[in-house]
């Protein structure tokens, strides 16, 4: 199930093959019907009835009905839709404003959008202009001014114009958050800024992006039991909240969620578990209620670690 920035009022429900929408209470606003359902990016929902796709809207009405052979939640104001084998965006009302033409697309972000067009990708603007031209070899998302690209097996990033800002020279790397990108380098992840400057040295087994100003990350040391564990960084590369974690996710409106002893809580800013572990699966919270579960079966809980829905009881 998608959980992608929600709408604070509406969370996507699944239950016997049948999606629907409850509220923050976990009472049911819309009926299971849905043969998929995403949560709210904005003011809108991706819904799939019948082999199509369209969108609902916050007060849990059918806004767009299924029309579209698929479309994802929208980012910037925009879904990237597909008709056929081809990808183009459409806007909030349903209205196709760049036409399906992409063997490949992303979401938009920050006004542009990756896309693969005659074997090589570019970035265009919301108008379907190029800003960057289809000369690249793969590509991810624009943020702080810069998107990341690829050519010959490295990766670098170019400004909005195409200019080459930071020349291709990692085997990997990830797009700008919060002012910085993971790069692997020397077998390891760090951390540089927008000038290309590593602002973090590259030392960890795995890190994840910077968010409400941390970062998650797993130390290259193991433990004397063999295993890698996991805490989090700030800017500057500071370890704040101690490596005891078997693995952890991004920071997501001040909670992160942790795995300690094969089950996963929540911890704050300040390392304090919050909710304890009890849970085979869970993810992050957006808003109010987060998806928990044990034994393949997903329920909410609220930010107080109290079950707001659960079918199976």
């Amino acid at each position: 199930m998608n959980l992608q920035k929600q709408n604070p009022d509406l969370y996507p429900v699944h239950f016997e093959g049948r999606y629907g929408y409850i509220n923050q209470r976990g009472e049911q606003i819309v009926p299971l019907q849905f043969d998929y359902a995403t949560a709210f990016s904005g003011d809108r929902a991706t819904i799939r009835s019948h082999g199509k796709t369209g969108w609902l809207g916050t007060d849990g009405s059918l806004v767009v009905p299924p029309k579209f052979d698929w479309a994802e939640p929208f980012s910037d104001g925009l879904s990237r839709i597909q008709q056929g084998e081809l990808w183009g965006y459409a806007d909030a009302g349903g209205n196709i404003v760049i036409e399906p033409q992409y063997v490949k697309s992303l979401d938009f972000r920050f006004g542009y959008a990756a896309v693969k067009h005659q074997g090589h990708w570019g970035f265009i603007t919301k108008t379907g202009e190029w800003a960057v031209k289809p000369e690249w070899d793969d590509a991810q998302s624009f943020s702080n001014g810069l998107g990341c690209v690829m050519r010959a097996g490295r990766w670098g990033y170019v400004d909005e114009s195409g200019r080459i800002a930071i020349a291709p020279q990692y085997v990997s790397a990830m797009s700008f958050s919060e002012g910085a990108a993971r790069v692997w380098s020397d077998n390891k992840w760090g951390y540089i800024n927008t000038s290309g400057e590593l602002s973090v040295q590259p030392t960890f087994r795995w890190a994840y992006d910077f968010s409400d100003g941390l970062a998650a990350v797993q130390l290259s040391e193991r433990d004397p039991g063999g295993r890698s564990k996991t805490g989090f960084i700030d800017r500057s590369g500071r370890l704040v909240i101690d490596a005891v974690y078997d693995w952890a996710l991004c920071f997501s409106d001040g909670l992160a969620t942790v795995r300690m002893g094969g089950n996963w809580g929540f911890i704050d800013r300040t390392g304090t578990m919050v909710i304890a572990p009890q849970w085979n699966k869970s993810f992050n919270f957006e808003g109010q209620l987060t998806l928990v579960g044990t034994d393949h079966k997903l329920f909410y809980i609220n930010r107080a670690g109290e079950v707001i829905w659960n079918p199976y009881t």
